[in-house]
């Protein structure tokens, strides 16, 4: 992959060193989400910079201690701008940004005491009510929002024998794949699981999966799954 510009006008505003006490190190940018409005960016430093494409300017967002790393991040568009972000300490993180011409101001949720090793993944449901992760130690949790009482309630969904790679949600289906295989967990069934293929893959491996756009009125839905050898299921 090649750039098709360079972006320093978003690199010159985030810092190349982080303080850690007496230590200074080396910032690391870990993983980035994005949408129309924002650009979501990771980071070695217990921070999510918050890049506005509209003003060009760079807001952060403390998710942890500086000696926390964001595994991952998520954005979503609602009401208001929805971000998640997922860290190896097993912390979550939700920041609610309001829209430009509201009253309402800044909102932090902490998600904690769910997950015991590394977030490596987390989504949104659609309407931003839902948060989905998964972590380095197979637990696929939810997490549902009440923005009105400024709440979180979360649960366990079920656990995996292998570290989580990737999730992705529809209504009432969630697509999880594992570094061993890749399931739908039914969720308005009691939370049935169904595998994709007959067995578990051979070999671990990051392959990830998810689902493809829907038409507007189609009931079903496809999925796209990485195999192993460059191979794509359907």
């Amino acid at each position: 992959l090649k750039e098709f510009a360079p972006l320093t006008h978003i690199l010159n505003q985030i810092p190349q060193h982080a303080q850690r006490g007496l230590n200074k190190v080396d910032l690391k940018l870990t993983c980035l989400d994005v949408i129309a409005e924002y650009l979501a960016v990771g980071s070695n430093a217990g921070v999510v910079f918050l890049y506005d494409r509209t003003r060009n300017t760079v807001t952060r967002l403390k998710c942890s201690d500086v000696y926390d790393t964001v595994a991952c991040v998520s954005i979503v568009a609602s009401v208001d701008f929805m971000v998640a972000a997922g860290c190896q300490s097993g912390r979550c993180v939700v920041y609610q940004i309001p829209m430009e011409g509201t009253r309402s101001k800044m909102e932090k949720y902490l998600i904690e005491n769910i997950h015991r090793t590394s977030v490596t993944c987390i989504c949104w449901s659609p309407n931003a009510m839902k948060i989905f992760s998964g972590d380095a130690g197979g637990l696929v949790s939810c997490t549902e929002i009440d923005y009105d009482q400024h709440l979180s309630t979360t649960k366990k969904i079920f656990s995996e024998e292998h570290p989580v790679v990737q999730v992705d949600y529809v209504p009432q289906l969630l697509l999880v794949s594992t570094m061993r295989r890749t399931v739908v967990c039914h969720l308005a069934k009691n939370n049935v699981v169904v595998q994709f293929g007959q067995r578990d893959r051979k070999s671990p491996g990051n392959f990830g999966a998810c689902f493809a756009p829907q038409p507007f009125g189609e009931r079903r839905v496809t999925v796209w799954a990485c195999r192993p050898k460059m191979r794509l299921w359907r």
